[in-house]
């Protein structure tokens, strides 16, 4: 049979020109973390937070989870938290080497000009670990078949593109660095939106999840996902 490819040229980004992408900031490699937490925070601290929530919560304006705990309220960031979720997931995927793989309906084929293609042959081996499936077609082409599964609907061309992009602005070179940037970039396009609704069951799931992470208050580039506002506090907002 004949293969079809769906053939896109998209040329390397240089966000330093401000040019828009996909992924907002721009990190060095150092800016990820590996699941240890901060210094103002424990597990300890954490799991009994947990252990004194509510099941219960509120959305407020479809990007935060409130939730009563014993100390006050817990407002927890439902996209950050996601990121965090995720990123914890695709380092697994990493380290484990066990992605499944969701194939695109039309190969999709897109043209690298020859600055890009040493840090795709570093990345490449990386990408495919994390369920990407990938053909290098010769001359800065590279065929698209397939994405890890459960980023169906997006922009195939344009995250294989900002991967690439965010890998040659770190200028990575070492493993570990770049399954930092690979799974710190596909947990921010994957992750829940703002503005997204969540019931109820979606929220205490989402919660759930996190506090089985290794990190819970903190995304992998350092933003805050959880604050408590504590009884005191509100108290004194009344006096």
């Amino acid at each position: 049979g004949r293969l079809l490819f769906a053939v896109r040229f998209l040329p390397y980004i240089n966000k330093e020109k401000g040019n828009d992408t996909l992924f907002s900031s721009r990190l060095s490699w150092q800016d990820y973390d590996s699941g240890k937490p901060p210094a103002d925070t424990t597990d300890t601290d954490m799991q009994a937070v947990n252990a004194g929530r509510a099941t219960e919560h509120y959305q407020l304006r479809g990007s935060y989870i409130v939730t009563q705990v014993q100390s006050g309220l817990m407002i927890t960031d439902q996209n950050r938290a996601s990121q965090r979720i995720l990123f914890e997931q695709y380092m697994n995927i990493l380290e484990t080497r066990n992605a499944h793989t969701q194939k695109v309906l039309f190969p999709e084929m897109v043209q690298f000009p020859p600055s890009c293609v040493p840090t795709i042959a570093v990345i490449l081996d990386e990408l495919r670990t994390l369920g990407f499936e990938i053909t290098d077609l010769g001359g800065g082409s590279y065929a698209i078949a397939g994405i890890p599964a459960g980023l169906g609907g997006l922009d195939t061309v344009r995250l294989v593109s900002d991967l690439v992009t965010e890998a040659m602005d770190t200028d990575v070179t070492a493993t570990e660095k770049i399954h930092n940037i690979l799974a710190g970039g596909l947990a921010r396009k994957a992750a829940t939106p703002y503005g997204e609704f969540l019931s109820n069951e979606d929220m205490e799931n989402l919660l759930k999840q996190l506090f089985a992470c290794k990190t819970q208050k903190y995304t992998a580039d350092g933003k805050r996902i959880i604050t408590i506002i504590t009884h005191d506090e509100i108290v004194k907002r009344f006096k």
